[in-house]
């Protein structure tokens, strides 16, 4: 199905399809194309449009039946105009249903989103009033979105995370035949995700910090945290401390570091400030990836 963009048109238009539909009770595609509609409404992208928002969902073959969330938005139109309350409803599942690309920049700031939004989109957050003011109702609504965002791009990062471990157990158990220690699913607090061993031959343990990325090699980067620089930094643990750097782009690429080969990039504590969490570019080892099978 084509994606079509929001506007003030193409929401009119599906709106009044949306309520014609339940006025009449038409489920059926056929019968949607015979509806006394406006002149000027496009049944085709209204139609396409309310299904991408989820109002309208299939219903077997030639069939459509309205969602919760299109009874609701239905409720809240009169037949003529969009008000703000209704605006704000339609553009939260849009966002929600049909992910514009400037929805990640919400987290950033409203007018960091509006930047790349299109002249379209933008007439639809100026008639919701969600540009200019910073009434607390305004304020809420944003913050809600933005909070939104960030747990989808936490979730993402957590899962980009375990893919880079579930493929750092697989190599360790191909390397050394025996299956290692998943310890990040038992506790973040140990330092290190993965507990393996040097070799077939030699049982002694191996740690591993594993860092994963889907960015291309260039502008990937590791997330070091103090609690992990410590634990790689303990005496008893010099020489058998590992950081996994996997790039997955386009592939599945691996760079085995030793901690003395990230110390380098790490700041020291000046005066009264301590860091805590350090960012360290994959390309800055652009040299030790290999391709892992």
């Amino acid at each position: 199905m084509r994606k079509h963009y929001l506007s003030v048109n193409v929401a009119a238009q599906a709106l009044l399809l949306l309520e014609a539909v339940l006025r009449h009770g038409c489920c059926e595609r056929r019968g949607i194309a015979q509806l006394a509609l406006p002149y000027g409404v496009n049944r085709e992208v209204a139609l396409a449009f309310a299904e991408q928002c989820h109002w309208l969902r299939a219903d077997g073959p030639g069939r459509v039946a309205c969602t919760e969330e299109g009874a609701r938005i239905a409720s809240g139109f009169d037949g003529t105009g969009i008000g703000p309350a209704l605006w704000r409803r339609i553009l939260e599942g849009y966002i929600r249903h049909c992910r514009p690309a400037w929805a990640k920049r919400i987290p950033y700031g409203r007018a960091e989103a509006y930047l790349v939004m299109t002249e379209e989109e933008q007439r639809c957050f100026r008639e919701a009033g969600l540009l200019e003011s910073q009434a607390d109702d305004v304020v809420d609504w944003w913050d809600g979105l933005a909070e939104q965002e960030r747990t989808k791009r936490n979730r993402r990062l957590d899962d980009v995370g375990r893919r880079g471990e579930r493929l750092t157990m697989a190599y360790e158990e191909r390397r050394t035949g025996v299956r290692p220690d998943w310890r990040s699913i038992e506790t973040n607090l140990s330092g290190y995700d993965i507990l393996s061993r040097r070799s077939a031959d030699d049982g002694e343990r191996l740690l591993i910090e594993v860092k994963s990325s889907e960015k291309p090699l260039e502008t990937a980067c590791a997330l070091l945290s103090r609690r992990e620089r410590e634990v790689a930094q303990l005496r008893n643990n010099a020489g058998r401390y590992r950081f996994y750097l996997w790039s997955l782009e386009g592939g599945r690429r691996l760079a085995v570091l030793t901690a003395e080969e990230l110390r380098r990039h790490v700041p020291r504590d000046r005066a009264d400030g301590r860091w805590e969490t350090v960012r360290i570019p994959f390309a800055a080892f652009a040299d030790r990836f290999v391709d892992v099978p």
